[in-house]
């Protein structure tokens, strides 16, 4: 599995998915240990000491059937038997209630011991009863003679049931101990997974910040160089998760702009170049219209003094017939002053004719200005297009890309001045046109 191509949401999954698992191991241990604990106490509340006060209480039965029998032995009391019975009975109570634990575990040795112990105190209750009313009976010096085998019989059975009550005592200390020994061990456990699990957060975490927040940084340091407007830069890109693909898509967000940028640099060369021609054009154009008022200055000079001619023709015709003699002459300068006159509209024919050529030529000018223009306005148009899509890049870079959209208005300015400037340039040379059409007509 490459840690590089999983995303920020499922690196964050596997380090939280550790910790929880350490947590879990953490907890089913406790849990044992705890169950293990717990065990052993309901061990010493239902057997080990309920049992070990019974075996302290057979001991004390037994001590109590050997005081009565000495005080009945004392005193010559009867009654004192019954209490010696009532001990002897308390007695075997205990006993039984060890046999029926002994019994429910299947343990025949312990059995055997609680037989044995049985036997020995009815022995011994049967020997103390038999001195008591001896001494009741026959007098002190019989019963003096049992008083030495009971007390002999006493001390071996207190000897047997103290060994008795030591084991059960021991019983109990031995599961109290491994009680203390669960709890000791949980806390260690515990003390040792808590640290195991804050070394560990903090490896996880110590990672995670760094395969999160190390890519988010560099993304600041590319959008401030990108903002500063150095495009130069070849950002390196080295995972797959969501901070890769913002480098990814800030790595097209520059070369995007560096296009833009180019076309906008070889859009603002062709307007330039444009406007060149279209300065040269127009004052091409200006020259001819110049030359044309010009000849039609001619023109009129030359229609002026036609017209003048015709006015004397007329005033000399009207006097023919009283000069009939200087018809001759006056008819050979009229002749002259004719031929001068078709020599004039001759020339005034051909400026003419000259004059239509010249707005024919510039026409054809003012057409191929006409086309500049609407190249200029397509440029204009594709300006304006890519100013947009800086401006919708610039947005989609939130924060970072307010440079880019400070860049892309301007763009967008330009070329609706771009716009504006071609199409007042297109109305005059409509206007233009229209003139040069009207003067070709008039002619």
């Amino acid at each position: 599995m490459n840690l590089k191509t999983l995303k920020i949401k499922t690196r964050l999954l596997i380090g939280f998915g550790a910790i929880m698992l350490i947590f879990l191991f953490s907890g089913i241990i406790t849990s044992y240990l705890l169950i293990k604990a717990d065990n052993s106490a309901k061990i010493i509340r239902d057997k080990s000491l309920p049992y070990a006060m019974i075996a302290k209480d057979i001991a004390f039965q037994i001590v109590q059937v050997q005081q009565f029998f000495t005080d009945m032995s004392a005193t010559h009391d009867t009654e004192v038997y019954t209490e010696a019975e009532n001990a002897a009975n308390n007695f075997r109570k205990d006993i039984e209630k060890f046999k029926e634990l002994y019994k429910a575990e299947n343990n025949r040795e312990s059995l055997e011991k609680i037989a044995e112990l049985e036997n020995l105190f009815n022995n011994y209750f049967e020997e103390g009863k038999k001195m008591a009313f001896t001494y009741v009976t026959q007098g002190i010096e019989q019963g003096n003679l049992l008083m030495k085998n009971f007390d002999k019989t006493s001390t071996f059975l207190t000897g047997r049931v103290e060994e008795f009550e030591k084991q059960q005592v021991n019983e109990a200390t031995a599961v109290s101990n491994d009680v203390g020994n669960a709890i000791r061990n949980i806390k260690t456990i515990q003390f040792g997974i808590s640290f195991f699990v804050i070394v560990i957060s903090a490896v996880i975490a110590i990672y995670i910040s760094s395969w999160i927040i190390n890519p988010l940084k560099k993304a600041v340091d590319v959008s401030n160089t990108i903002a500063k407007g150095d495009l130069s830069l070849n950002i390196d890109i080295d995972s797959e998760d969501e901070a890769g693909q913002l480098l990814s898509a800030m790595n097209n967000m520059s070369e995007n702009l560096k296009r833009l940028i180019s076309d906008i640099k070889s859009t603002s060369d062709n307007v330039a170049s444009a406007s060149q021609q279209l300065s040269t054009s127009s004052a091409e154009m200006t020259k001819g219209i110049t030359e044309q008022s010009d000849r039609s200055s001619q023109i009129a000079t030359a229609a002026a003094e036609m017209s003048q001619t015709i006015a004397e023709i007329a005033k000399n015709t009207s006097t023919i017939a009283n000069c009939a003699k200087d018809t001759a002459g006056i008819a050979k300068e009229g002749g002259t002053i004719v031929d001068k006159s078709i020599t004039e509209v001759k020339e005034i024919a051909e400026t003419v004719h000259e004059s239509s050529n010249l707005m024919k030529s510039l026409g054809e000018r003012s057409k191929q200005i006409g086309a500049i223009v609407n190249v200029i306005n397509e440029i204009a148009d594709q300006t304006n297009l890519l100013a947009l899509n800086a401006a919708i890049e610039a947005a989609r870079a939130g924060e970072q890309g307010k440079g880019f959209a400070v860049v892309a208005d301007e763009v967008r300015k330009l070329s609706e001045r771009t716009a504006k400037a071609t199409s007042e340039i297109g109305a005059m040379i409509n206007a233009i046109q229209d003139e040069i059409n009207k003067t070709g007509s008039s002619m």
